[in-house]
């Protein structure tokens, strides 16, 4: 049996948080839920770099801003971020997925599958600017 990708929930609601937990555990995700983007950031830190595979961003939390999402990509540059959202913010631009509050939870699901699919052959080189 394969091991299971872990993801980052981030939902201030707890009972959306607690539906999406179950839908995304019974499709083979382990969910680490955050009530809000401060804990969501303790979690990175205290979590191994390489663990969460991708986050989950709600804009029901009040304290996700730029910044904070910011934080996330630099911190874990690897880690992919879904953002569900209900109008367009200012940080939804650096997530690498963003999908309708409103969209069907299985368009959201295949959207998460492939972007954590696991992508084969050699990882690309960051070519360093070179010192003239």
């Amino acid at each position: 049996m394969r091991p299971r990708k872990v993801l980052l929930l981030v939902c201030a609601d707890e009972i959306r948080s607690s539906v999406l937990g179950l839908v995304l555990d019974t499709h083979g995700y382990r969910v680490v839920p955050a009530a809000s983007m401060a804990a969501a950031m303790e979690l990175v830190k205290a979590a191994s770099v390489a663990e969460f595979a991708g986050a989950w961003l709600c804009d029901t939390c009040p304290d996700v801003d730029r910044a904070g999402v910011l934080w996330l990509k630099r911190t874990a540059p690897e880690m992919k971020l879904l953002a569900t959202l209900s109008s367009p913010r200012d940080w939804s631009v650096y997530a690498d997925v963003c999908a309708d509050s409103s969209a069907s939870m299985v368009l959201v699901l295949e959207r998460l599958r492939i972007l954590l699919s696991l992508k084969r052959g050699p990882k690309k080189r960051v070519a360093e600017p070179q010192a003239a």
